[in-house]
């Protein structure tokens, strides 16, 4: 992967796009980031029940099955912006936040299916070219929307938009694939759809899970208190970070597995433990920088030094951690095992849930660092004895 055009491609893409997260930072806007970040919790918790599994299961499914899934991820499109929409007005944001979020939402929903995609059809350097254009496109419309209006409304527009343009450069370059998949459906299109919903449901409540947990950071900011500004500082970067790992490194990871998996074949340690030591490495890079980016933005200017070390103990043991798992972060679903997936991130979510009704402040950050060292202990112990898992076994629903 270190070798290849797209993947430096890829982190020009990214480097672009981390520089976007940046300029509010930069300008001290706070409280409209503060918006940002609450906004991209609902819709990327959202996204993932909208896409319905087509993250992990669309790069290993049949043709067939393939064809029922995207007709099930474009009715989730659909449906995706509403629900985000009603759920960021229940939390008190006014019509046009709402309406905002529920756009950013719909176009993250695509954008889940439109790389799962190229990860199907091995395309990786489209993967590098995609991360481009969101890139470009995050970085000039965040430019536009900080220094022309400064608000929250004006971030999470320019993050909708900056998913559409990547939405439309994937599917530009899929096109004639998307043809053949189509053409291989099968009998009824309602029963076929109904049968993928079975096959993934599953998947679909763990990416809602993971999500939740995921973004637990961000719902926690309300929570915190004094904190709250650089704790928000810190989940952005991270969050930016994460992304890389999911859209950036993964896909090499999940490509070389989905093909052993269609063959029918064993993956092997090798192909796994490449994953992990991928993931360690970004997992650093995200302490230092999201630790960095705080203390540059001005977000800790009058915290105490104890309330400064739990806030890098929270960057490290939680956001290092949890973004050193994506990876391989799909794995143990394209392996098989939808049901340990499901159980790990019911415990992951469920942990999240606690702390944020039970605790605040220097409490709370403190307890999801615990909960994500042991998360991924577990995770950790789920793939190892899942990884030289008969590939045919997948589609089985694990």
């Amino acid at each position: 992967m270190g070798r290849s055009p797209a993947f430096y491609a890829g982190l020009a893409g990214q480097g672009m796009a981390l520089a976007a997260m940046l300029v509010p930072i930069v300008l001290r806007l706070t409280e409209p980031l503060t918006d940002l970040v609450v906004a991209s919790a609902v819709s990327t918790i959202v996204a993932m029940l909208a896409s319905m599994g087509t993250q992990s299961l669309l790069p290993v499914v049949s043709d067939a099955e393939g064809a029922a899934a995207t007709r099930v991820l474009m009715l989730g499109v659909l449906a995706a912006g509403p629900v985000a929409a009603g759920a960021l007005g229940a939390l008190g944001y006014d019509l046009p936040t709402c309406l905002a979020a529920g756009a950013l939402c719909a176009a993250q929903t695509g954008y889940i299916g439109a790389l799962a995609g190229l990860v199907r059809f091995e395309r990786f350097a489209d993967v590098g070219s995609l991360r481009v254009v969101y890139g470009a496109a995050s970085l000039a419309a965040v430019a536009v929307a900080a220094v022309a209006w400064g608000s929250g409304l004006a971030l999470i527009l320019a993050a909708a938009v900056s998913f559409l343009a990547a939405d439309a450069f994937a599917v530009s370059r899929t096109w004639p694939q998307w043809r053949e998949v189509w053409g291989a459906a099968r009998g009824s299109r309602s029963r076929a759809m109904a049968d993928y919903v079975r096959l993934s449901y599953r998947a679909t409540l763990a990416g809602v899970l993971d999500a939740i947990s995921a973004q637990g950071s961000g719902l926690a900011v309300a929570g915190l208190g004094v904190l709250a500004p650089a704790w928000a500082v810190i989940t952005r970067i991270s969050g930016g970070m994460a992304t890389v790992g999911h859209q950036l490194v993964a896909p090499s990871v999940e490509m070389e597995v989905a093909a052993v998996v269609r063959r029918g074949d064993v993956v092997s340690r090798a192909q796994v433990r490449r994953g992990w030591v991928l993931g360690a490495a970004l997992g650093a890079l995200t302490t230092v920088a999201s630790v960095a980016a705080m203390a540059f933005s001005g977000a800790a200017d009058g915290l105490t030094g104890g309330e400064v070390a739990v806030l890098m103990v929270g960057a490290a043991a939680f956001w290092g951690v949890t973004v050193a798992q994506t990876p391989v972060a799909k794995l143990l679903v394209m392996l098989g095992d939808q049901r340990g997936r499901l159980i790990w991130e019911a415990f992951r979510a469920a942990g999240v849930g606690a702390i944020l009704l039970t605790m605040s402040g220097e409490g709370s950050v403190l307890a999801l660092s615990a909960l994500g060292v042991l998360a991924a202990i577990a995770y950790y112990a789920l793939l190892s004895r899942r990884r030289t898992r008969v590939a045919s076994r997948v589609v089985e629903g694990g």
